[in-house]
């Protein structure tokens, strides 16, 4: 009609309606809501004149996707930025790795959830009904990748599947040792521990050079051990400054075993000399050890006896 404009227009914010003004015909879209909407189809003449008309769209169809958070073992606290990358200050996507998943699908009532799904393993699935649900999963394996996926069903019976592009890596177990620390009250290097991931299991010895043992511990959770922080069983007596020879060991969540076969003979024939087993460093998260048993020095500096 001469003179006359057309505008769609909708109660629903989140929908982008194509030639909302440009003509006047049936709208089709390719992409329908996934909410009940309104349409309204507004006329306006040349003087201004407005009529108004509207349809009512009943949605069918769903949106499956959720978004994962995970546990940060360090901080105590969920974080939907955890990395495969440990730093002494923040946990890191290793076993075992708590994640939680957070239902963000449209117009659905049935939610099947398949979340560990690797090659030739046995899928554990769950259903929720409430998109406010959340589904907590812990993956104890590591070194593998996982494809939680997500299928949500609408109340007329319309499905959709939502996978991750790129699937969930937990990290594979790592051990790395630095052989030099300095408890001397001054905030840098105080306390001596090592880059760890994915360790189920873990125990650290250290002796002296006659072979006295100076600390000993049972570590059933890496994360919450505190390292040694150089006095005698934990005592408040100082160990004196100078060599000492560690043993390390461990097992990861991949079931790689951290163990050095020759201990005895390695600290055997070293005892008497300066040799070393292993890496340099003085931060456990530079340090590049390949080894888990070898020689650690305690240095205190000035002052600290």
């Amino acid at each position: 009609m001469p003179g006359v404009q057309f505008e769609w227009t909708s109660d629903n914010e989140d929908l982008d309606i194509p030639n909302d003004n440009s003509i006047l015909r049936n709208n089709t879209s390719y992409a329908p809501p996934y909410k009940d909407t309104w349409y309204v189809l507004t006329a306006t003449d040349n003087l201004g004149m407005t009529v108004k008309d509207s349809v009512f769209y009943e949605s069918i169809q769903t949106r499956a996707t959720f978004r994962m958070e995970y546990w940060d073992k360090v901080a105590l606290a969920w974080d939907g930025d955890l990395t495969s990358t440990w730093t002494k200050d923040q946990g890191s996507l290793d076993a075992p790795l708590t994640v939680r998943f957070r239902n963000e699908s449209l117009n659905g009532v049935q939610f099947d959830w398949t979340l560990l799904d690797t090659l030739g393993g046995i899928p554990v699935t769950d259903v929720t009904t409430d998109t406010s649900q959340f589904v907590e999963f812990v993956y104890r394996t590591a070194n593998k990748y996982y494809y939680p996926t997500l299928v949500s069903t609408s109340e007329e019976a319309c499905t959709d599947t939502f996978e991750l592009e790129s699937p969930l890596f937990v990290a594979p177990s790592q051990l790395a040792i630095p052989n030099v620390f300095s408890p001397n009250g001054d905030l840098a290097n105080d306390i001596w521990y090592f880059k760890h991931q994915s360790l189920q299991s873990c125990k650290v010895t250290v002796v002296d050079r006659t072979g006295k043992i100076m600390y000993r511990k049972k570590i059933d959770d890496i994360y919450l051990w505190e390292g040694w922080d150089g006095n005698v069983h934990e005592t408040n007596r100082k160990a004196p400054e100078g060599q000492y020879y560690y043993i390390v060991e461990a097992l990861g969540y991949d079931g790689v075993e951290y163990k050095d076969p020759t201990i005895i003979e390695n600290w055997r024939t070293n005892r008497g000399g300066s040799a070393t087993t292993g890496g340099t460093g003085t931060d456990g998260e530079t340090a590049a050890q390949t080894v888990y048993t070898g020689w650690l020095y305690l240095f205190r500096g000035v002052g600290e006896y």
